[in-house]
This record gives structure tokens, sequence and C-alpha cells, in this order.
């Protein structure tokens, strides 16, 4: 054969995302115009940013695994694939039912949480920037995935908000705020 065969074939056990309950809950009100929508919204949104928090590593870590640390990274984002289908179904019902505007804000903030997971962590004193590669990664193709939602649905205000308000950055050195090209971070692995 041909490489190798697909995860979802050669995997015993069916995916199980920490967000699928909070993501039906929340994609269900958006659809029901339900009042309690932005509670659950950001419920779902604190859920995936703790998913995204336990796809983080270091060399160490990778090193544990018998793999190249390049192929840890990209098994990684491999395992992030239905995530970024469920995100992708979640902003589409949020944009359809006309909630975007509404939203933005907590999207906002939420890419600012995603933002803090890809740099140097406090309590670490050996760092390589390429230790965050997948989530750098990740994190810019969720904000892309989210802007093209917004564009598709014509969303402009919620789109202006999020690329117009600067995202709070805090590391090691500095505390700033940045624009969005903070995202477009360099994958070295």
């Amino acid at each position: 054969p041909i490489g190798q065969p697909p995860s979802f074939i050669t995997d015993d056990g069916a995916i199980v995302l920490t967000t699928s309950s909070r993501a039906r809950r929340v994609g269900t009100a958006f659809e029901q115009s339900a009042p309690n929508a932005l509670g659950l919204w950001r419920d779902y949104l604190s859920g995936l940013r703790d998913a995204f928090g336990k796809e983080a590593f270091s060399a160490e870590e990778a090193e544990a695994t018998g793999e190249t640390f390049d192929q840890v990274v990209v098994d990684s984002i491999d395992r992030f694939l239905p995530y970024r289908t469920e995100w992708l179904e979640v902003m589409t019902k949020a944009v359809r039912q006309g909630q975007a505007l509404s939203l933005a804000e907590d999207l906002h903030r939420h890419f600012e949480s995603l933002i803090a997971l890809m740099g140097w962590p406090l309590g670490v004193y050996r760092w390589h920037d390429a230790w965050r590669d997948n989530i750098g990664f990740l994190t810019r193709e969720f904000f892309l995935l989210s802007a093209e939602t917004l564009v598709s649905g014509r969303e402009w205000s919620a789109l202006n908000y999020l690329l117009a308000n600067p995202f709070f950055v805090e590391d090691r050195y500095r505390r700033a705020y940045r624009g969005f090209g903070v995202l477009d971070t360099r994958q070295t692995s």
C-alpha cells in the first residue's frame, strides 16, 4: 500500500470531543434564539480553550512518545480536525441566526486566551518557540475560519470588531496590545 491508512480507519475508538455536548447545546440555542445562548456560547468557548490547552507540549514530552517532534506537531493538528469541524458548525449557526455581532466580543476574548497559549508559559525556564507550533497553527486556522464564516454570512460589523480591536498579549517580557497580525506566527517545525 502507498502511505498509511487514515487515522479514523485505524483508531479503535470513536472520536470523543470534550466540547461535543456544549456545541450541541449552543447550536440548539442559536437555532431557537434562546435567551441563554450567550451563556452557552461562553461555556463552549471555555471548553474549547481547555481543549487547546491540552494540546500544548514540550520537546521532552514529544521525545517520550518516540516520534519525531515534527510528527508530534502534525499528530496534534490532526487530532484537532474534529474540533475544527465542530467550530465551523457552531459559527455557521451563530451567523445564520444573526447572532454574530452580539458574540463578537466573546470571540475576540477567546482568541486572546488562545494567543496566551502560544507563548512561553510562566514557570518554564527552558523554552523553544517551536514547542507551541501546533497551538499557533490551530489558533490562526480557527481565526481564519471565523473570519471566513463572518464574511460568508455578511456579518461585517462582527468582522470589523474582530479585526479592528487589538489583542492583549502578555509574555515573559512585556504586556502590549497588538493587532490581529499577532496570529501570523511562523511555525518552525
